[in-house]
């Protein structure tokens, strides 16, 4: 396999991770990516019976070097997102935090977000790369809820009632 090949398939596998991790909060690239995966699959697959049927080498090494790099990047943004994941939980705690101090300070909770004094920086998940992604909030008739969104389309919410965090879809 040439440098070029090399070069290739590790920048589409670092592309794949990013895609992953930053842009499948939102419905549209979680589809792309549910297809692309079983597509490239196919195409490794389609590779792997052109080198037996033509006996080409290198089309064993690309059928190889695509099904590595779809493993790697898979593998890798599945550690990326548990660890954003941990991170945003651990930082919705001051969230949480203030809004029960305000609720143990005014009797009510409060209506949004703002009324905490929060900085911008406070209000963001860490489950972006380079795009903001905030906590949401709301008060509902058992408490409160403090969720954010996730790759793949999922939300992780922290219900006061429980005192738990849940993922959902």
């Amino acid at each position: 396999m040439s440098k070029k090949s090399s070069i290739l398939y590790i920048l589409s596998g670092v592309s794949l991770i990013y895609c992953f991790v930053e842009l499948s909060i939102g419905l549209v690239f979680t589809a792309v990516l549910g297809l692309l995966y079983p597509i490239l699959m196919l195409v490794a697959v389609g590779l792997l019976i052109g080198s037996a049927w033509k006996r080409k080498k290198s089309y064993l090494f690309h059928s190889l070097a695509l099904v590595a790099m779809i493993v790697l990047s898979l593998f890798v943004s599945v550690q990326i997102t548990k660890e954003m994941h941990r991170k945003s939980i651990d930082k919705a705690g001051l969230i949480i935090q203030k809004v029960d101090a305000y609720k143990a300070e005014r009797g009510a909770y409060p209506d949004d977000l703002s009324a905490l004094n929060l900085s911008p920086i406070d209000i963001e998940t860490d489950m972006g790369i380079f795009l903001r992604h905030e906590y949401r909030y709301a008060v509902v008739e058992e408490g409160y809820i403090v969720s954010f969104e996730e790759p793949g389309w999922m939300v992780s919410s922290f219900h006061s009632k429980s005192g738990m965090w849940v993922k959902d879809d």
